[in-house]
């Protein structure tokens, strides 16, 4: 029997063998593990997504370079 926290686990975050073979995956399977994998919050990013880790460092860069300098 599984830990408690792993009994409830959805069946599209179930991991990947290790030595699989991408390239046999069609593009929409795929693309729906790596949105699975961007949008599941993780311990170590403070229960955030890496998708909102990723969002927050564009948005903070965008601000940033944006910013207008005064010639003097």
């Amino acid at each position: 029997m599984p830990p408690y926290g792993h009994t409830h686990r959805p069946s599209q975050l179930e991991p990947l063998p290790r030595k699989i073979d991408l390239t046999v995956l069609a593009e929409e399977q795929f693309t729906r593990l790596g949105q699975v994998s961007h949008n599941t919050p993780r311990k170590c990013l403070g229960y955030q997504t890496p998708a909102e880790i990723f969002r927050n460092h564009l948005l903070h860069f965008k601000y940033e370079s944006t910013f207008l300098r005064v010639q003097e």
